[in-house]
């Protein structure tokens, strides 16, 4: 007997959506052989159920001219939690925050900022410290050698919700590791966009489930033009698409955010080979990540990942096998993890430029925060 809500059918279209997020109804009723209208409304029974709650455009930084920065901000207090929220709100370039905790609360954050001057971002954090919202911070700038691995419900019991996986497996297999191919991050393409296309990107990156046609009403805008704009956004900005799929109907409950480090360079290099391999790795969905922390040429691997708490400790005996490792629990209930969506009002279209003065993304950032102390 399926588990709560979840019927057979739920879970296999859960499986097609996870693999081709961007499938159509057509598409979905010829597998299932059913009707359009009929795939339409299983889908919207999957959202009615918390199971699906829809997709979003993700894209390459280095193609919009932006570099990718991490920044883990430590505190003492929940009043701070609050104030370094609203600071994160307010930042225009803030893609991603979450709280963490254990063995110290913080939040971890993440940036796309201008690559004309990355300076500023560590000056928006200093004078954080400097009004005591936060303790501390570490800013990690990422290589933008990553790899995003999706969750594989082929690997869950449907009558149990167990997952199956074999640790053991993925630790005989580390030394030999076959180096993986090194995704290469797509050049600056910022030359050869348009307006438009930072209008669909906006769009995109909240809701991709609008199709072209009702995104040529939105913008009302020539439907042939968008479609010449989709097509030059999917083949050199936009990286793929997400589906966002409700992890915890599937006893999906840890968030883990893990930064190792390596003696030996080579080593890092065999543990990106190993959890790239879609045979080898872990069913469930993470980011692996190649960092260097500000100022320094020192590589960090991190793992982003959401697993069943009764594989976490097979995940820790692995790692510690290997290497030195810090981690943090991650909170991402509600309001305590937020993802922000592509920010059009950040690119200035008469300079052709992203706004980046110490106004825009320090003195006003702050002013607003330190004005609003709770």
């Amino acid at each position: 007997m399926p588990i709560g809500l979840i019927t057979k059918t739920d879970y296999q279209l859960l499986i097609l959506l996870q693999s081709k997020p961007t499938i159509s109804y057509s598409d979905i009723a010829r597998i299932f052989n059913i009707s359009s209208a009929t795939a339409k409304r299983k889908i919207v029974e999957l959202r009615n159920k918390g199971l699906y709650s829809g997709k979003y455009a993700q894209f390459y930084p280095t193609a919009l001219g932006l570099n990718k920065f991490i920044v883990v901000s430590f505190v003492k207090s929940i009043k701070q939690i609050l104030m370094l929220e609203k600071a994160l709100r307010e930042h225009p370039y803030t893609i991603h925050r979450s709280r963490i905790y254990s063995p110290k609360l913080g939040i971890y954050s993440e940036f796309n900022f201008p690559m004309e001057n990355t300076s500023f971002l560590e000056e928006f954090f200093d004078n954080l410290k400097n009004e005591k919202v936060i303790d501390s911070f570490t800013i990690f700038e990422s290589t933008h050698i990553e790899k995003t691995l999706p969750l594989n419900l082929n690997k869950v019991s449907l009558d149990t919700l167990s997952w199956e996986y074999d640790w053991n497996t993925l630790k005989e297999s580390l030394d030999k590791t076959e180096k993986a191919v090194i995704p290469v991050p797509p050049r600056n393409m910022l030359k050869s966009m348009k307006e438009l296309d930072f209008k669909i990107l906006s769009i995109l990156t909240v809701n991709a489930d609008y199709s072209q046609r009702e995104i040529s009403r939105m913008l009302k805008r020539d439907r042939t033009e968008v479609w010449r704009r989709f097509k030059f956004l999917e083949e050199n900005i936009i990286s793929g698409y997400r589906s966002k799929i409700n992890r915890q109907k599937f006893n999906i409950t840890s968030n883990k955010i893990i930064f190792l480090r390596f003696e030996d360079e080579l080593e890092l290099w065999q543990y990106f080979s190993l959890l790239s391999d879609e045979q080898l790795r872990p069913p469930f969905r993470y980011r692996i990540e190649i960092l260097k922390e500000k100022n320094s040429t020192k590589k960090i691997f991190q793992i982003y990942i959401s697993l069943p708490q009764n594989h976490e400790a097979q995940l820790f005996y692995f790692i510690a096998d290997n290497t030195d490792f810090e981690s943090y629990n991650i909170d991402t209930v509600g309001a305590h993890g937020v993802r922000y969506s592509f920010y059009e009002p950040n690119f200035d279209y008469n300079s052709w430029k992203w706004k980046i003065n110490r106004k825009y993304v320090v003195t006003d950032t702050i002013r607003n925060v330190i004005s609003k102390k709770i």
